[in-house]
């Protein structure tokens, strides 16, 4: 061939190779520009909460990752890798965990003498002369008047009682329990007070199963919070919980010579874990209570102090609600203190788990669990209901009154377990567990535990008000206004992209639309704080509600929990109060958490969970649209889910249909209805009726049933699949992580709909504003900075043990899953980071959502 035509057809391809190369980078360059900000805006922000933003963001994630593969990693694999584990913790999250300490060591100056935030005020004295009191306090190995006190409470409660001068027939089980119950013990059973859920004007009473762990270190904190904590921060814990995971994960195989363990691979899942972590804590319990009773001179061990073994010493009782073998157990023990244990222990097996009460109370709304006075005393005849009832409310009890029930199988198992044991070891076990739950953190502080730690929950217990005073009046005022302003700035957009978007979903019923379009419509915003924290009157009447023995801690505590359970009985006499039942009760302007009340319709977001790194007024909006208004979004969606949806539908019906009052109006009456008409509005309410045959039948409008049953499939299905082959590492050994996606699918419906409508808030209020500037040195998009900034509020480690304890006590889905669980099921994200179809961040179908 001619070299002239070979260079010209050279040339040619150099050409159109060139064009290509031209159009092949104007290409990549379109796309970079969709995903960074200098697409769209013309200056970074420069104010200083911009610049505190963009440090925290890029140091967080890992831009090496994929967020089209695995979001979590991307969004938080930074700071996982620059900020291992600690060796003495199963779990550590990145964000709320950091401000929850941050506001405890803001609390722990405020109270410290030398503090001057209104240092005359008599209230503010005596939270840190009460502060001051615990924190000198000795304990009962090192104080003789801690042990005469602690022996005078046990023998004013009954004592423990040895064969000499026991009348087995003077024994009066409705008694001793109604006496510790007023001491705020309950070991057994716990007999309760709260807002009616048919009518938030007035309180109901509530029989539940024993909450048997310590009063002050699970106050004002998360369950699953106080659950890990308590469990993984000491030592001997853990040596329990490895040495166990050797012994239950390998069989020994007989043979010639040394026996071998031969390895069972992936044969438990994590909830097997989680209760044997729970059986190793009630055994160390046990060893301590043992220990103090042997200061007190009323245990002598017959074999000298047990060595602590490295599994319960308390088998547990077989299962069904039939005859078990505790009475074998009860007959084996050493003596009456051991055998006292084992009753307790086989209480605490039968009574329901965490997870499992949280899921029942998902049902309650459906009145199964609802019986009068008299028929609650015909179904559990072993415990006097009206006499018990008369002791704690200090008046007789109505035959018609209505009582919730929570886990009404348990008191049937409790009078099978009762039945087996003698009148005198009943009556010890009663004792033994007012000392093991409610005492023994006041006379024998853990010795892994944090004093200051515990006297600052010790002063939440006891003067809860007047120390979220003093925490509030700590904060300029102005800024406490610029928060409220600016939550509700976000809150009504938010608000009004969730009506317009659950308007226009064709998949629900004009009935069901028009229900839950009223109830949003109608939700109190509790914001920040309330006024009454700034009225001193106020504070100084609940300061003067706890007598303070100055000179033994013990006696004052103990004394506040008498005065308490007198107070928490008289509220059946009062109305509620939406205020001060939010913030007094539930959530103090301390708490890091928000949370959405179904009684009283309201959505409460407190002042500690507002506070910087978590909050800044003035930072850009795709910042705040993926902090706080994805927790707006999700609160309130808590309003659709199932549970919010029957709980409403009930409080709706008897307030409109049975002439009820607003919540506003006084009314004490017992609520009477009929079985029938009980029965029909549980139907209405929850889709579920029961029919004489036995069968369930769904009763909800067509529409409204495929919808939901669309929406929990699709949620629980995906999810699932983000555990499929996972496997925990604990002990060097693999272990199936037990994921429950029906116990996790109310937070995953608000996760990923609360996502949603924040990024369509976000939208709507993009067109109406100036285009906001982005982040310094930030090289991401508005949109994707706001799905990062969300994601890096779950950033968090986890161990083999942790995923364990989080998959059995926390309805949330551990932080890994949940952000990628959430995050793969929107088009927005995927739209964002242009994640191709059928990658692990974008399956196809999507759930179909509002």
């Amino acid at each position: 061939m001619d070299r002239k035509v070979v260079a010209v057809f050279a040339g040619l391809l150099a050409l159109l190779f060139a064009a290509f190369a031209a159009v092949f980078v104007l290409y990549l360059q379109e796309r970079l520009n969709d995903e960074t900000p200098t697409a769209h805006r013309t200056s970074d922000c420069s104010r200083p909460s911009c610049i505190h933003a963009a440090h925290r963001i890029l140091s967080t994630l890992d831009p090496t990752v994929d967020p089209c593969t695995d979001f979590f990693l991307f969004a938080c694999g930074g700071w996982l890798r620059e900020h291992p584990l600690p060796p003495d913790r199963l779990f550590f999250s990145r964000h709320l965990d950091g401000v929850r300490e941050d506001v405890d060591q803001e609390l722990l100056d405020l109270l410290k003498p030398e503090s001057r935030v209104r240092g005359d005020f008599p209230p503010f004295q005596k939270l840190r002369e009460f502060h001051q009191m615990c924190l000198s306090a000795g304990d009962i190995k090192h104080d003789e008047q801690i042990a005469h006190t602690l022996l005078r409470i046990l023998n004013e409660a009954g004592g423990f009682r040895g064969p000499e001068g026991w009348d087995d027939s003077g024994f009066d089980l409705t008694q001793h329990l109604g006496g510790l119950l007023k001491r705020h013990s309950g070991s057994f059973l716990d007999v309760t007070v709260d807002v009616d859920i048919r009518n938030a004007t007035r309180f109901a009473l509530h029989v539940v199963p024993p909450n048997q762990k310590a009063v002050i270190s699970s106050h004002s904190r998360a369950e699953t919070q106080e659950v890990i904590e308590n469990q993984q921060t000491n030592p001997d814990v853990q040596a329990l919980f490895r040495l166990a995971l050797d012994d239950a994960t390998g069989h020994e195989e007989q043979g010639q010579g040394p026996k071998k363990v031969k390895k069972r691979p992936r044969s438990l899942n994590s909830t097997v874990l989680h209760n044997f972590l729970q059986e190793s804590v009630t055994a160390m319990q046990a060893s301590e209570v043992l220990e103090v009773l042997e200061i007190l001179g009323l245990y002598v061990p017959s074999e000298g102090p047990a060595p602590l073994e490295p599994r319960p010493p308390f088998p547990r009782p077989g299962p069904g609600p039939g005859k078990t073998n505790l009475s074998s157990l009860l007959a084996s023990a050493r003596d009456d203190f051991h055998r006292a244990l084992v009753l307790l222990n086989a209480v605490k097996q039968a009574s329901p788990s965490e997870k499992e009460q949280k899921m029942g109370a998902r049902e309650l709304e459906t009145f199964q669990h609802i019986l009068t006075v008299s028929q609650l005393s015909h179904r559990h005849p072993f415990i006097d209901w009206k006499r018990l009832l008369a002791m704690l409310l200090g008046r007789e009890a109505d035959p018609g009154e209505e009582v919730f029930v929570v886990a009404p199988d348990y008191l049937d198992k409790l009078a099978d377990i009762l039945d087996q044991a003698d009148n005198r070891t009943i009556h010890n076990a009663l004792t033994m567990g007012f000392l093991r739950d409610t005492l023994m953190e006041l006379v024998a502080f853990p010795p892994h535990g944090d004093k200051d730690r515990f006297c600052l929950e010790a002063t939440k217990m006891t003067l809860s008000v007047p120390l979220a005073s003093l925490f509030l009046y700590a904060q300029k005022a102005g800024d406490l206004r610029e928060i409220r302003r600016k939550v509700k700035e976000l809150w009504d957009s938010v608000k009004s992209t969730y009506m317009d978007a659950l308007g226009s979903n064709p998949s629900l019923d004009a009935d069901v639309k028009d229900f839950h379009l009223s109830r949003v419509q109608g939700i109190a915003e509790f914001f920040v704080t309330a006024d009454f924290f700034f009225e001193d009157p106020v504070i100084a009447a609940f300061a003067d509600s706890f007598s303070m023995n100055r000179t033994n801690f013990l006696e004052s505590v103990s004394e506040s929990y008498r005065d308490q359970r007198r107070e928490y009985y008289a509220l059946l006499n009062n109305t509620p109060n939406a205020i001060q039942t939010a913030w007094a009760f539930r959530t103090p302007p301390y708490v890091v958490n928000a949370f959405y009340g179904l009684d009283f319709n309201n959505i409460v977001l407190p002042f500690a969970f507002l506070k910087k790194p978590n909050f800044f007024t003035d930072a850009p909006h795709y910042m705040l649209f993926g902090s706080m208004g994805h927790t707006l979004a999700h609160e309130v969606t808590h309003m659709f889910d199932r549970r919010g949806f029957a709980s409403s539908c009930i409080s709706h019906i008897f307030r409109h249909h049975f002439g009820l009052p607003a919540p506003q109006a006084q009314n004490h009456s017992p609520i009477r209805v009929d079985s029938a008409v009980k029965a029909d509005i549980s139907a209405r309410c929850t889709g579920n009726k029961l029919l004489s045959s036995g069968k369930r039948v769904n009763t909800w409008p067509k529409k409204t049933r495929e919808y939901f049953e669309g929406v929990d499939f699709c949620l629980a299905s995906s999810y699932q699949e983000l555990f499929a082959d996972f496997y925990l590492m604990v002990a060097n050994d693999s272990f199936i992580a037990q994921y429950d996606a029906k116990f996790a699918a109310l937070e995953n419906l608000a996760d990923v709909m609360g996502m949603r409508v924040a990024l369509k808030a976000y939208q709507n209020w993009q067109k109406s504003h100036p285009l906001e500037p982005g982040l310094p040195g930030v090289p991401y998009s508005n949109e994707q900075i706001l799905l990062i900034r969300n994601a890096q509020a779950n950033c968090g480690h986890l161990d083999g043990a942790g995923y364990a304890l989080v998959l059995e006590v926390d309805e949330h889905t551990p932080h890994p899953q949940r952000v990628n669980g959430q995050m793969r099921l929107l088009e927005e994200f995927a739209d964002a980071f242009k994640c191709s179809p059928r990658s692990p961040m974008n399956p196809h179908p999507k759930c179909p959502l509002l």
